[in-house]
């Protein structure tokens, strides 16, 4: 990535920060609404999570040997 685009990319970060911290949240009865970037860790983890099932998981399952059509 260019140098403009990860200047960007830390600019939307840290305002998204500045702002989960300094508005307020919401008045749900739900615990994990109180805590400060719950849905950003919540998401990153969440991808995480997928890259790598699809990665170990699938690539097992879907992955055949390069013989595989001579072998028919």
């Amino acid at each position: 990535m260019k140098v403009w685009m990860w200047i960007l990319l830390i600019g939307l970060m840290l305002a998204a920060m500045f702002g989960e911290i300094i508005l307020p949240h919401s008045s749900t009865t739900a615990w994990w609404s109180g805590v400060y970037f719950f849905w950003a860790i919540f998401g990153f983890v969440g991808c995480v999570v997928l890259i790598y099932f699809a990665k170990y998981i699938f690539k097992a399952i879907v992955q055949r040997k390069e013989s595989y059509y001579d072998e028919l």
